[in-house]
């Protein structure tokens, strides 16, 4: 059951985010995206 709530969580998530992307929200770039999971990942990892 809580594997079922996290996957609805995300797929809100997605909803949310392509709502705000279709109203000419700002959004990141395919670069940017990865230089912030990168930061992350090294954050983690520290």
């Amino acid at each position: 059951m809580p594997q079922k709530d996290e996957l609805q969580q995300l797929k809100n998530k997605l909803e949310q985010a392509e709502q705000a992307r279709l109203s000419g929200a700002p959004t990141f770039t395919l670069e940017e995206s990865r230089k912030r999971l990168d930061a992350l990942i090294t954050a983690d990892n520290q």
